[in-house]
Order: C-alpha cells, then sequence, then structure tokens
C-alpha cells in the first residue's frame, strides 16, 4: 500500500487511523486493505448551520 500511495511504509502509521475511521481500509490478519465501499460508514450528516463546501 505504501508503495501504490509513494510514501515510505512507516509512514502508514500516521495515515491508517484516518483511513480507517473513514472507513477507507480494513485490517484483515496482518494485512491492510481497502474497503467495500458498501460496507464503509457513510459520511455523517452535517449540522444545520454547518456550511459545506463540494470537491470538484
Amino acid at each position: 500500500m505504501a508503495k501504490q500511495m509513494g510514501i515510505a511504509a512507516p509512514y502508514l502509521y500516521r495515515v491508517l487511523p484516518k483511513l480507517i475511521e473513514e472507513g477507507k481500509v480494513r485490517k484483515d490478519g496482518s494485512g491492510w486493505f481497502p474497503t467495500d465501499r458498501r460496507d464503509s460508514p457513510a459520511p455523517p450528516e452535517p449540522d444545520a448551520g454547518e456550511l459545506v463546501l463540494e470537491q470538484s
């Protein structure tokens, strides 16, 4: 995974917690795998007064 991202393997320990939180990866045994989008949690709904910017 690090090679595909173009980073050194030890840096994955910095980004994996965020990717797990976002439902983008899962751990299976000693390996990390992308999650199936159908299995990942839906993003939280914005608060009523929160401004939401769409990425293009």
